[in-house]
């Protein structure tokens, strides 16, 4: 514990959350650009849980900043590899500063779409199909082939790079990176994903090269305001840090499916019954916990947050047709959510 007295000293609210809700809050944070919030939930988490706080902060950096700032994801991977796995005397001022470093970058949430589209989307089953049976040198080919769709050459660099793919994990993640380097990414870029791969072992990370070659390679992307729905709060926390992954928020959800009529009705119309809740879960998330407060427009990157979301609300069970009325929904009922958070979060 630092010496000096920290802002989350004067935060009792903050302290009262556990980890699945620090680390909510932690992550919303730096996505709606709250410095001091995203400074308390990092040393609240390291309280709770000590150095595993250094995993929460890579996969922020890769999944909510990205190529929207790459200092700011280069600044992290660093850091966090050199301090994982290991407690460190004073580090609670460090870790904060750098929780609001990521709170006040630009944010691009294009890898974490592009990983969901490339996932499950319908549209891409057949490539999917195809994928898995070619071999790792046609596989590498679809990365490096401009003229393919940018979630085709996805599913092929995570199937190349040896990460978890369905039962199976086939590849290698050095000859990836090494398609990375002839096509241009930047060195620093590739060797952040590689030591990412290595720690966290999860596909996303391959994600930021490709969408960097999209994004920013011989282009020039704007940084853009983005509205966010207004923030309520208690006790210092804001009612969207109870999300689909907190107790409170499933339970807030499931209420407000029952009580919202707007709700219940877009429900009963394009999610079957036995995975409603998993498509409230889902909706709730997009409404509210999703949202940047600035992030990185270029060509394409408003589409393919467009199909991440659908293959998310798809892979919950929703109809097509339903994911924007579902979303509507919850979205002109965030009041009546946040309703039923502060009273669920003031009993406990």
């Amino acid at each position: 514990m630092s010496e000096a007295p920290t802002w989350l000293e004067y935060n009792p609210g903050v302290l009262r959350l556990d980890a699945y809700a620090t680390a909510s809050l932690l992550r919303i944070a730096i996505r709606r650009g709250e410095a001091d919030l995203a400074d308390s939930a990092a040393i609240r988490l390291h309280r709770l849980c000590g150095p595993s706080v250094w995993r929460h902060l890579l996969f922020s950096a890769f999944e909510d900043v990205s190529v929207g700032s790459l200092d700011a994801l280069l600044e992290t991977t660093g850091i966090a590899l050199g301090v994982a796995g290991r407690s460190v005397e004073g580090i609670e001022p460090h870790l904060g500063a750098l929780a609001r470093r990521l709170a006040e970058a630009p944010k691009d949430r294009s890898a974490i779409c592009l990983m969901s589209a490339a996932w499950s989307h319908p549209a891409f089953e057949d490539a999917r199909r195809v994928i898995d049976k070619a071999s790792p040198a046609e596989r590498l080919d679809l990365v490096a082939e401009a003229d393919v769709s940018l979630t085709v050459r996805a599913i092929a660099a995570w199937r190349a790079s040896g990460m978890r793919w369905r039962a199976s994990a086939q590849g290698d993640l050095t000859d990836l990176m090494a398609v990375f380097a002839q096509l241009g990414v930047p060195a620093d870029l590739i060797l952040a994903a590689r030591q990412g791969a290595n720690l966290t072992h999860k596909p996303i990370v391959v994600m930021a090269p490709l969408v960097w070659l999209a994004a920013c390679k011989g282009s020039n992307p704007a940084i853009v305001a983005c509205p966010l729905s207004e923030r309520a709060m208690m006790s210092g926390v804001p009612l969207c840090a109870f999300d689909r992954n907190t107790a409170i928020g499933k339970t807030a959800i499931r209420r407000l499916a029952r009580q919202s009529q707007a709700v219940r009705d877009a429900l009963r119309a394009f999610a079957p019954e036995n995975r409603a809740q998993l498509v409230a879960r889902s909706a709730a998330f997009y409404a509210d916990g999703a949202p940047v407060s600035r992030r990185l427009d270029w060509e394409g990157s408003v589409a393919l947050e467009v199909m991440g979301i659908e293959a998310d609300m798809l892979r919950a069970g929703a109809a097509l047709p339903g994911v924007q009325p579902i979303l509507a929904a919850f979205r002109d009922n965030l009041g009546h959510l946040n309703i039923i958070r502060a009273r669920l979060f003031r009993t406990r």
